[in-house]
């Protein structure tokens, strides 16, 4: 994993999805539908597991076969609530989205669109 950037949040993000889809490698998914091509959050799947529950899913997670698919690897669908200003480390990047971790030992996704990135300095 590469190393952590600092970001600070420049607009507040409210958890969407509370109860997000958490998959295991050999997950079996059902895919509902794909995010367009020309929208801000193309490679992104919505999905509904074998429980029923669902959410977004990175298309880098999984092996597409028709309107189905299989987890390649584990993935949390977790979001994580921020407030403008607080200052969150970004872990990972997948189309327009940050695994992000706050001060407090909470990781979760955040659009990037609400982050910005701080100089060393900062």
């Amino acid at each position: 994993m590469r190393t952590p950037i600092t970001a600070k949040v420049i607009e507040r993000y409210e958890i969407a999805y509370p109860d997000p889809i958490k998959l295991k490698t050999g997950d079996l998914v059902t895919i509902e539908k794909w995010e367009e091509a020309s929208s801000e959050w193309a490679g992104w799947a919505f999905c509904v597991d074998q429980r029923g529950i669902k959410g977004w899913v990175s298309e880098t997670y999984l092996r597409v076969n028709g309107n189905s698919a299989v987890a390649v690897r584990d993935y949390d669908a977790t979001e994580l609530g921020v407030q403008s200003g607080e200052a969150v480390k970004i872990l990972m990047e997948e189309f327009g989205w940050a695994w992000v971790e706050n001060s407090e030992g909470g990781h979760g996704w955040v659009p990037l669109k609400n982050l910005s990135r701080m100089q060393k300095s900062e």
